[in-house]
């Protein structure tokens, strides 16, 4: 069974995500389209747990996400979502295969980080 949920964005509606239960796992799969072309994580809540599922990717008119967490880690499958932007100074952009050379373009001012055993470009925007 398919559950579908708002994302909220300063309690605004920019997209869903779609929750399905397979096996032992929940599939998310999550598409928005936010004003502000910028990277997004996005987060669930479930009673008093809060998870980061990821970072979205771009795709070619908004930014998608698709991500599997054993139902274990959550308490019931009541969720609310949110995309959470990361600051300006800052942006970790995921290298998608489809556009490689789009982001090797925003690696002039960049540095390579590990952070939580996650690896990230972090790309300072000249202001």
């Amino acid at each position: 069974m398919e559950k579908v949920f708002s994302v909220l964005m300063e309690n605004k509606k920019i997209g869903e995500v779609r929750v399905k239960k397979e096996g032992l796992y929940y599939s998310f799969y999550s598409f928005i389209r936010p004003v502000i072309k910028r990277l997004y994580k996005l987060m669930a809540t479930c009673g008093a747990e809060t998870m980061d599922l990821g970072v979205y990717v771009p795709n070619s008119d908004g930014f998608e996400l698709f991500k599997k967490v054993p139902i274990r880690n959550f308490k019931d499958d009541e969720f609310t979502f949110s995309a959470v932007s990361k600051s300006n100074s800052e942006n970790y952009i995921p290298v998608s295969e489809d556009q490689v050379f789009l982001s090797l373009e925003l690696l002039e001012n960049s540095r390579f980080v590990v952070r939580n055993g996650l690896s990230y470009i972090v790309i300072h925007r000249k202001q």
